[in-house]
């Protein structure tokens, strides 16, 4: 018995894949998903409508305080102006105070937190709450309380800077 055995050679050559004309491609496709992944993540940065000294008053703050005082009137059931015109007002109103701001920290003016504290409990005592009960109303109409720690502050220097001026 003879044996045969015949070897299949291919009528061409097999090709052989070689890594280095590989990586152009999976780093042009590497480069594609991150920058894909970017653009989804990247986030709109906030716009400056105003510079106070070395200060900015960005868009989103403007626009958020903005908000605040529109809830505030229709609680109060006042009619709101226009839009445009209440950006204005609110946006001179915040370049006033962070000037007298300013005026307040050159000068060295600071709010001790003790006396910070007792205006809040006296504005709550106002209001007929315990602290507990101001702190969680204000947390429900969505004010972080240190939010509204740092706007008393700040009202409270503002008062100062003016009775100083007068």
């Amino acid at each position: 018995m003879e044996r045969i055995v015949q070897r299949c050679t291919p009528s061409r050559p097999k090709s052989r894949i070689h890594m280095p004309h590989l990586l152009p491609l999976f780093a042009a496709a590497s480069v594609a998903l991150c920058a894909s992944a970017m653009a989804q993540s990247i986030a709109e940065l906030d716009r400056i409508v105003a510079v106070v000294n070395s200060d900015v008053i960005v868009e989103s703050e403007l626009d958020k305080r903005v908000r605040e005082i529109r809830t505030e009137l229709r609680q109060k059931g006042t009619k709101a102006p226009d839009i445009a015109a209440l950006k204005r007002q609110v946006l001179d109103r915040l370049i006033l105070d962070r000037l007298q701001l300013q005026i307040a920290k050159e000068s060295g003016l600071r709010i001790e937190d003790e006396e910070l504290n007792q205006t809040i409990e006296r504005i709550a005592a106002g209001n007929k709450l315990s602290l507990r009960q101001f702190r969680d109303v204000l947390e429900r109409d969505g004010l972080a309380f240190s939010r509204f720690r740092d706007q008393v502050r700040d009202e409270m220097l503002l008062t100062r800077v003016r009775q100083r001026s007068v």
